[in-house]
């Protein structure tokens, strides 16, 4: 599967890891900096009670990465950073708010918004593995310019990814 998310977001640099022992900030940091090591130039991270893990890209691309337990994201919570429209579109509450955090996340810098709610979910499809893999278009509430990403189902996980390219 992993390769197949390098395809769809057109990212042959891309990897990434999560892990129930990354739940230490010192070891998921220590595994970052090896990693930073081996020349990815943009990372993401994320971290939850039970999981943490991180994401990097070179290829001129920005990361974002985001993971929350399946369960624990219902549709009140997706609603907080989203509008019914979006909801009701999306696969799962957690893969819409897994993909809006990863999509924010890819937007560092000037370009990134002060609140979550202004990145939109506009497209959502649907390939199928072991478990489904879904990806999305995404953008800023009011803008054009137009970034994607990938989530999936691992366990009783939601993961999500997301490349902005590197603009001047």
């Amino acid at each position: 599967m992993r390769e197949k998310i390098r395809t769809i977001l057109n990212c042959p640099s891309l990897d990434y890891f999560y892990s129930e022992e990354f739940v230490d900030r010192e070891k998921l940091q220590n595994k970052i900096d090896e990693k930073l090591r081996e020349g990815k130039c943009s990372y993401s991270l994320s971290h939850s009670k039970v999981l943490g893990g991180a994401a990097f890209a070179a290829d001129g691309m920005q990361i974002g990465f985001d993971l929350e337990q399946t369960n624990r994201v219902h549709p009140e919570v997706a609603l907080r950073v989203s509008d019914p429209d979006q909801l009701r579109k999306a696969p799962t509450p957690a893969a819409l708010f897994v993909s809006k955090e990863a999509a924010f996340k890819s937007l560092r810098g000037p370009r990134q918004p002060l609140i979550l709610s202004e990145v939109e979910i506009l497209e959502w499809k649907t390939h199928h593995f072991s478990s489904p893999l879904y990806n999305f278009t995404a953008r800023l509430k009011g803008q054009e310019i137009q970034w994607f990403g990938v989530c999936f189902e691992d366990g009783e996980n939601t993961v999500g990814l997301s490349v902005f390219p590197h603009l001047s």
